[in-house]
């Protein structure tokens, strides 16, 4: 699920750029942040230590979802 959320992470961050496409890249963000808090979770509860990826992948979709919002805040304004 590490591994999900950081590829997640990666695809909405880069739709999270675009200008008209936030919209769509919030979606994969809210998903691999959910699953990256839930491998997160599973993993300390396990006592493993392989968490580079959850973590990443938790730190990508959190700046991709305050990309999005930052675009939606933007298009509001020029709008107004």
């Amino acid at each position: 699920m590490g591994i999900t959320s950081f590829i997640l992470g990666i695809i909405s961050l880069i739709l999270s750029f675009l200008p008209f496409m936030h919209f769509v890249g919030i979606v994969p963000a809210i998903i691999g942040l959910i699953l990256g808090i839930t491998d997160l979770i599973y993993t300390r509860k396990n006592g493993d230590y392989k968490r580079g990826f959850s973590i990443s992948g938790i730190v990508l979709c959190f700046i991709a979802i305050l990309l999005s919002i930052f675009w939606t805040i933007l298009i509001v304004v020029a709008i107004i």
